[in-house]
């Protein structure tokens, strides 16, 4: 929806590494219920200095609050190869 949208307008205006969005942005959506809090982290990979090489933080909802965070470093190692 609109941050793809809002990712896409960066891409399209040269702000994203890449010649086609999937190399230049990406986004995945998660859901997890820990005890009994159910929260919903959207990760998101922008590629600000070469095509693939992404920046990944985690945007996590729970309920009454948001935060951001860069993604561990092992888990963006993972989703970088």
């Amino acid at each position: 929806g609109e941050i793809r949208a809002f990712l896409g307008a960066l891409f399209a205006g040269g702000a994203l590494c890449g010649s086609r969005p999937e190399q230049a942005f990406f986004i995945k959506l998660q859901s997890a219920i820990r005890g009994e809090q159910r929260e919903l982290v959207l990760r998101i990979g922008i590629a600000l200095d070469k095509p693939n090489e992404f920046q990944i933080y985690d945007v996590i909802h729970r309920a009454g609050e948001s935060t951001t965070r860069p993604a561990p470093p092992r888990e963006a190692a993972q989703l970088a190869s």
